[in-house]
Formats: C-alpha cells, sequence, structure tokens
C-alpha cells in the first residue's frame, strides 16, 4: 500500500464510525489492485458487516463494490438497490444510472466453462433486403 493510502486506510486512526468504514474499504481496495485478495477480503468482510451508511451515498456505493469482490450477490443488490430507491427519490439521473448497472452485475448466472453458439435468426426478423439474397 502506498504511504498515502496507508494513512488513509488505517483503520486504528480513524475518529468516526463512517471514517473507520472508509478507511477498511479503501485498505480492500488498494489490496484488490494489488491483488492481495485475502487481505481485501479481511477488510471488506467487518465493513460490510459493520458499516452503516445511512445516507451517505458515496458509502453505500463502495459498500456495493466491495460486495461485489467478495461474491456477495445479496449485499450487491441491497446496497444498489437502496442507492436506486434513494436517487429516484431525490432526481439523481446519473445515480440512477450508475445503480441500475451496478445491480446488473450482481444478476449474472455463473460462468459455465463452455460456450453454446447462439440461435439463428428467425427469417422473420431479417430485413427483406437480406431475406432476398441467397
Amino acid at each position: 500500500m502506498s504511504g498515502q493510502a496507508a494513512a488513509l486506510g488505517d483503520v486504528t486512526a480513524a475518529t468516526s464510525d463512517s471514517a473507520r468504514c472508509y478507511a477498511r474499504l479503501l485498505a480492500g481496495f488498494v489490496h484488490v489492485r494489488n491483488g492481495q485478495f485475502a487481505e481485501a477480503a479481511a477488510q471488506f468482510r467487518p465493513a460490510l458487516a459493520d458499516c452503516d451508511p445511512r445516507e451517505d451515498t458515496d458509502l453505500r456505493a463502495n459498500l456495493g463494490i466491495a460486495a461485489f469482490h467478495l461474491g456477495d450477490d445479496h449485499d450487491v443488490q441491497a446496497h444498489y438497490t437502496r442507492l436506486l430507491t434513494d436517487a429516484r427519490e431525490s432526481g439523481a439521473l446519473l445515480l440512477i444510472v450508475h445503480a441500475l448497472t451496478r445491480r446488473a452485475c450482481g444478476t449474472w448466472p455463473p460462468a459455465t466453462g463452455t460456450r453454446s453458439p447462439p440461435p439463428p435468426p428467425r427469417p422473420s426478423t431479417w430485413p427483406a433486403a437480406a431475406a432476398s439474397h441467397p
């Protein structure tokens, strides 16, 4: 962790609950960036368990990202559904788009390791010019 990130990610130096949450998240994201996933999970799990973002949209969004890194679809959906609700109520269009795209990330089926070919197009959906060519 860089010196500045280490100072900001120091949970023991944080002076409030919110600061401790942000410190854990920052430390976890730095560990993800460095490929240290066990260390990241050790920061993300307590943050998800202990942090209450209330009306802090930045904290809520970052908790959703942390849940995504842990593969916790339930928490991803919970945080981004709440974020979406708050954004709709306040008319924050960009936050609505952000929340919608992140909610979709938590609902993808697991990878199977195989590829199946796409279904062939139905002739009724082809444009008339394409259908007239052999």
